[in-house]
This record gives structure tokens, C-alpha cells and sequence, in this order.
């Protein structure tokens, strides 16, 4: 049951496309989102993603140094947790994403 996760620069590339697929860019800045009225369909703030590790897991994560393949392995036990929250909206004060980690050795 153990896991191997391998987070490279083609991976990255391929997030990129999914997130260009899904939420295009419009170059442009982005607007306050607008309060809802009453009335109006409710409208979801953010998006939850949670990866609760059951088993060990190892994951890698390969860079470019000096036109040379590196890499870093952090190994993982079970019981650690990612939890990213990412928003849909804008504020006043903008958006930021928000990614929490309690990984175990």
C-alpha cells in the first residue's frame, strides 16, 4: 500500500493546462467579487481539497540546478494530512490559496 508521488516540471506543466482548461485567464485584473442580493443563487466561496495519507507515501519532487536533474524525497508517514483551500472569489484584499501540511516522519 505504499505510495510514490513524482512532482517534476512536466507534471507542473500539465496542472497548468488543467487550470487554463477550467479556469482560463483573462489578463486582466481581477474585479471584487459583487455580494449577493436577496434572491440571488448562492455561490461557492472556495474550493477544499483534502489528501489524508492512510499508508506511508514518498514523495519526490524533481528540479532543474546548473542544466542538471534534482531531486528531493520527502517520505511520509500514515496519518499526515494536505489540506489546500483555493478561492473562487476575490475580496477587497484580493485571494490568496491557502495550503496547510502536517506531515509525520
Amino acid at each position: 500500500r505504499e505510495t510514490h508521488i513524482h512532482y517534476g516540471p512536466w507534471l507542473d506543466r500539465q496542472r497548468d493546462i488543467l487550470y487554463k482548461f477550467f479556469f482560463p485567464y483573462d489578463y486582466k485584473v481581477a474585479e471584487v467579487s459583487k455580494p449577493l442580493k436577496v434572491g440571488d443563487l448562492r455561490r461557492h466561496q472556495h474550493m477544499n481539497v483534502i489528501i489524508d495519507f492512510e499508508a506511508k507515501a514518498t514523495l519526490t519532487i524533481l528540479f532543474f540546478r546548473e542544466e542538471a536533474t534534482s531531486s528531493i524525497n520527502l517520505d511520509i508517514a500514515n496519518g499526515s494530512r494536505v489540506q489546500m483551500q483555493i478561492p473562487w472569489t476575490v475580496t477587497p484584499q484580493g485571494f490568496t490559496t491557502q495550503i496547510v501540511a502536517d506531515l509525520y516522519k
